[in-house]
């Protein structure tokens, strides 16, 4: 296995992001579509999970980041 080295992980970093971005990239056009068509479930966990930690908060106005990839499902479901 080669030494993970700051060289290494930035080699690693960029690679990722543009995986990630053409991946995305090809995918725009039927994302919703695909989400929807394949019950994507995890904006709904993290919205329930959110809001039970809510619920306990003495938080009258909390902010929320919906920091995703995009979709704005979790906040859809946060304010629902």
């Amino acid at each position: 296995m080669l030494p993970v080295t700051p060289m290494w992980n930035k080699i690693l970093s960029l690679y990722q992001r543009n995986a990630a971005r053409r991946m995305f990239s090809s995918w725009a056009q039927s994302y919703e579509v695909d989400v929807l068509d394949n019950h994507y479930s995890a904006a709904d966990r993290v919205a329930q999970e959110a809001l039970r930690h809510l619920g306990t908060a003495e938080i009258k106005e909390p902010v929320i980041i919906d920091a995703g990839i995009g979709t704005g499902l979790l906040s859809a479901q946060i304010k629902d």
